[in-house]
This record gives C-alpha cells, sequence and structure tokens, in this order.
C-alpha cells in the first residue's frame, strides 16, 4: 500500500464488481525515473486521474463538465503535505475535451445593441494546462493541483478570448477532503500488487478565484461584460465538483509491467 494513502472502503480484489482493472498501459505515460518538482527525488508513484463528470461554475459562468478530463504524470516518494509532480512523457498532463457554456453569447454579453444574432450561438469552453501541477495529500485529503487557461471559443468573441492565461491561471485545488462549503470523497479503492484504483471519487474546490477575462472580441471590447458575469471574485463564490476516479501505481511496478 502506498505510504500515506487511507480509503473509505478498501477491497483485496481488483476485479470486484466489475471495476476495470488498470494495467501497465494504464500508466503508460508515467515519467519513470524523472525527477518531481519541487523536490530532487525521482518519481516513486505513477498517476492517473479521470473525471468523467461534474460542473464548474465561476460566478454566473456555469459548465456541466463531459469527460474524460485526465490528469497523468508521477509524484513523489511519500504521499504527504509535500505536494510534487512530473510531467507526462508527452508532456501533456492534463487533457479534455471541449465542454459547452450554460448560456448563449448573447446572454454572454449582455445582449448588446446593434450585434446581429450570429449564426452560431453557443459558446464553447476549451481548457488546457497552464502550469505546473501538482499531487499530494494535504489537510485529509487526495489533493490534485491544476492550474488552467480557459479560452471561450465563439465568432463573437474572437481567437482569444481567455478567462485565465499562460502567466494568470486559474489554480483548482481539487481535493477529497473539504474545500469551503463543499466536501468531496476518495470513495473506495480496490488494491492489486503495486496498484491502487479508486471507484466513486468526487473531488471539489470551492476557494479558487479567477482573473478578468481578456482578449474576448476586437480590442477586448467583451472583456468587461463577461468579468461581470464572474462576479465577486472572492473564496466560495466559485465551485468545481468533478467525479471519476484515480488510479496509482508504484514506478517499480509499472516500469516491470512495460519492461522498460
Amino acid at each position: 500500500m502506498v505510504a500515506g494513502m487511507s480509503f473509505v472502503g478498501i477491497a483485496t480484489s481488483a476485479s470486484a464488481q466489475g471495476v476495470p482493472v488498470p494495467t501497465g498501459q494504464t500508466f503508460s505515460q508515467c515519467p519513470v525515473g524523472h525527477r518531481v518538482s519541487p523536490g530532487n527525488g525521482s518519481v516513486y508513484i505513477c498517476v492517473v486521474g479521470v473525471a468523467e463528470e461534474g460542473t464548474i461554475d465561476i460566478g454566473a459562468l456555469d459548465t456541466t463538465f463531459k469527460g474524460p478530463g485526465v490528469v497523468q504524470g508521477g509524484t513523489g516518494s511519500c504521499l504527504c503535505a509535500t505536494l510534487t509532480w512530473a510531467q507526462a512523457l508527452d508532456g501533456v498532463s492534463y487533457s479534455a475535451p471541449k465542454q459547452l457554456l450554460a448560456m448563449s453569447v448573447l446572454a454572454l454579453l449582455g445582449y448588446p445593441s446593434g450585434i446581429t444574432p450570429p449564426a452560431q450561438s453557443q459558446v464553447y469552453v476549451e481548457t488546457v494546462q497552464a502550469g505546473p501541477m501538482l499531487f499530494g495529500i494535504a489537510n485529509g485529503g487526495v489533493v490534485t493541483v491544476v492550474p488552467l487557461s480557459f479560452r471561450l471559443v465563439n465568432p463573437l468573441l474572437g481567437s482569444n478570448c481567455y478567462v485565465g492565461t499562460l502567466s494568470d491561471p486559474v489554480v483548482l485545488n481539487l481535493t477529497t477532503a473539504t474545500s469551503g462549503s463543499l466536501t468531496g470523497t476518495l470513495g473506495y479503492a480496490y488494491s492489486f500488487a503495486g496498484v491502487l484504483y479508486t471507484v466513486g471519487t468526487e473531488v471539489v474546490d470551492n476557494q479558487f478565484t479567477v482573473p478578468a477575462a481578456t482578449g474576448c472580441g476586437s480590442g477586448g471590447v467583451w472583456d468587461s461584460a463577461i468579468t461581470a458575469l464572474e462576479g465577486a471574485d472572492t473564496p466560495g463564490s466559485n465551485s468545481a465538483i468533478l467525479y471519476g476516479n484515480y488510479a496509482l501505481a508504484t514506478a517499480k511496478w509499472v516500469k516491470h509491467q512495460l519492461h522498460t
């Protein structure tokens, strides 16, 4: 068992009740042998997290999340208060399909006068990793720190409309413990050999803040309207709730399985 981990439920059979069993290939992007940051230790635990569904709400900007949203990479020798990370081998530690914003583009802009309703009224949200991730145990829960940049996509918004950028990202501290008024859960865990796999996992963040919108429309003409919908940017005004699972394996086990 990985040091520092505790679970709501433990089962010794990885195939219990149809739970998909992680294989070495599950961790094919684990940077075995690489250094973690911060610190100088090597990857000891390979991590894959999958969010299948949930919600991400920024003020009045609401999105129903549809996965899979995937985080993958490696962390250090102790899943404890020192959070660490090593990027996936292909450099993509976070990926997710584009999402649909819960309001039309004209509603997003406050129904401005003189604007012809576009043929494409939907606003999509493309999300990319915007900085180093972290992973470990803190404040009684498993924590995944993911800095993100959200690009709002619609012809009226231009090609560079962002909430959160590479230099000023939205940083989610997704936890299975309590964040503000929300409480997550690790769910149940199944263990075999050098692997732990959770089901029924819920991670939450009710404390993140969000920078103003930038680059929306020609000369940023729509920035203020979108920023106004973000509301009072204080802890508790935004929320992320994601449901899915974690798969963890020792780097030694992964190396053996992949014959590397």
